[in-house]
Protein backbone atom coordinates (compact mmCIF):
# COMPACT_ATOMS: atom_id res chain seq x y z
CA UNK A 1 0.00 0.00 0.00
CA UNK A 2 2.39 2.55 0.36
CA UNK A 3 4.76 1.58 -2.06
CA UNK A 4 1.41 2.43 -4.09
CA UNK A 5 1.32 5.44 -2.61
CA UNK A 6 4.93 6.51 -2.65
CA UNK A 7 4.85 5.57 -6.42
CA UNK A 8 1.45 8.10 -6.79
CA UNK A 9 3.28 11.03 -5.52
CA UNK A 10 6.37 10.09 -7.43
CA UNK A 11 3.99 10.56 -11.05
CA UNK A 12 2.08 14.01 -9.56
CA UNK A 13 5.60 15.81 -8.42
CA UNK A 14 6.30 14.66 -11.98
CA UNK A 15 3.32 16.26 -13.65
CA UNK A 16 3.61 19.25 -11.38
CA UNK A 17 7.42 19.84 -12.42
CA UNK A 18 6.68 19.42 -15.87
CA UNK A 19 3.31 21.56 -15.37
CA UNK A 20 6.01 24.53 -13.80
CA UNK A 21 8.59 24.27 -16.51
CA UNK A 22 5.91 24.44 -19.39
CA UNK A 23 4.07 27.13 -17.44
CA UNK A 24 7.13 29.44 -16.97
CA UNK A 25 8.15 28.98 -20.80
CA UNK A 26 4.54 30.02 -22.05
CA UNK A 27 4.70 32.80 -19.60
CA UNK A 28 7.93 33.83 -20.75
CA UNK A 29 7.03 33.69 -24.66
CA UNK A 30 3.58 35.59 -23.47
CA UNK A 31 5.29 38.12 -21.98
CA UNK A 32 7.82 38.55 -24.91
CA UNK A 33 5.34 38.67 -27.25
CA UNK A 34 3.34 40.81 -25.12
CA UNK A 35 5.94 43.51 -24.59
CA UNK A 36 6.30 43.63 -28.29
CA UNK A 37 2.92 44.04 -28.63
CA UNK A 38 2.45 41.00 -31.05
CA UNK A 39 0.39 39.05 -28.72
CA UNK A 40 -2.28 38.25 -31.23
CA UNK A 41 0.55 36.36 -33.08
CA UNK A 42 1.40 34.26 -30.57
CA UNK A 43 -2.44 33.36 -30.14
CA UNK A 44 -2.94 33.04 -33.58
CA UNK A 45 0.84 30.70 -34.03
CA UNK A 46 -0.67 28.37 -30.90
CA UNK A 47 -4.11 27.73 -32.23
CA UNK A 48 -2.90 26.78 -35.39
CA UNK A 49 -0.42 24.27 -34.45
CA UNK A 50 -2.97 22.62 -31.56
CA UNK A 51 -6.00 22.94 -34.01
CA UNK A 52 -4.07 20.80 -36.93
CA UNK A 53 -2.35 18.32 -33.89
CA UNK A 54 -6.07 17.70 -32.89
CA UNK A 55 -7.94 17.96 -36.54
CA UNK A 56 -4.78 15.09 -37.56
CA UNK A 57 -5.46 13.36 -34.54
CA UNK A 58 -9.27 13.29 -35.26
CA UNK A 59 -8.74 12.27 -38.85
CA UNK A 60 -6.25 9.74 -38.16
CA UNK A 61 -8.49 7.97 -35.65
CA UNK A 62 -11.31 7.81 -37.99
CA UNK A 63 -9.56 6.50 -40.46
CA UNK A 64 -8.30 3.66 -37.83
CA UNK A 65 -11.75 3.43 -36.76
CA UNK A 66 -12.83 2.70 -40.16
CA UNK A 67 -10.24 0.49 -41.24
CA UNK A 68 -11.17 -1.67 -38.22
CA UNK A 69 -14.50 -1.93 -38.62
CA UNK A 70 -13.96 -2.61 -42.57
CA UNK A 71 -11.94 -5.61 -41.44
CA UNK A 72 -14.22 -6.82 -38.47
CA UNK A 73 -15.78 -9.42 -41.39
CA UNK A 74 -12.38 -10.73 -42.18
CA UNK A 75 -11.71 -11.72 -39.09
CA UNK A 76 -14.69 -13.52 -38.52
CA UNK A 77 -14.40 -15.44 -41.47
CA UNK A 78 -10.91 -15.99 -39.99
CA UNK A 79 -12.36 -17.42 -36.72
CA UNK A 80 -14.69 -19.51 -38.47
CA UNK A 81 -11.71 -21.26 -40.56
CA UNK A 82 -10.00 -22.26 -37.46
CA UNK A 83 -12.21 -23.14 -34.80
CA UNK A 84 -9.61 -24.44 -31.86
CA UNK A 85 -9.00 -20.49 -32.17
CA UNK A 86 -12.27 -20.03 -30.60
CA UNK A 87 -11.42 -20.70 -27.41
CA UNK A 88 -9.06 -18.08 -27.04
CA UNK A 89 -10.51 -15.43 -29.20
CA UNK A 90 -13.82 -14.59 -28.75
CA UNK A 91 -16.47 -12.04 -30.26
CA UNK A 92 -16.31 -9.55 -26.75
CA UNK A 93 -12.23 -9.53 -27.80
CA UNK A 94 -13.04 -8.44 -31.48
CA UNK A 95 -15.63 -5.53 -30.47
CA UNK A 96 -12.90 -4.33 -27.66
CA UNK A 97 -10.27 -4.01 -30.06
CA UNK A 98 -13.14 -2.01 -32.28
CA UNK A 99 -14.30 -0.16 -29.22
CA UNK A 100 -10.48 0.45 -28.06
Amino acid sequence: MIQKLLGALIVVLLLLGLLVVSGAHFFMDWWWFESLDLSQMLLNRLLWEWGLRVAAWIGLSGLLFANLLWARPVLAQALWRFPQIQQYIKQRHLLGVMAG
